[in-house]
């Protein structure tokens, strides 16, 4: 079990590293489509933190690929 504030830093610090590896004229391009929405990784971390129902989906289907389940 993971709490979520513990699964949404880790999120993060997953799509930090994804940013990082991009060069910086991929960062605003879209990577993910979600809720039927394509979103950038930029745009991605931006709905993470601001705990929006895309960045809550984004932190829950990353905690599931990891094996973890979020305490509530």
């Amino acid at each position: 079990m993971i709490s979520y504030e513990d699964a949404k830093q880790l999120t993060l610090d997953r799509l930090e590293q994804v940013k990082n590896s991009l060069p910086a004229s991929e960062r605003s391009r879209p990577r993910y489509i979600i809720q039927g929405k394509s979103f950038s990784v930029l745009s991605l971390i931006s709905e993470v933190i601001r705990n929006t129902d895309v960045g809550k989906s984004r932190v829950y289907s990353e905690m599931q690929s990891l094996g973890y389940a979020i305490s509530d």
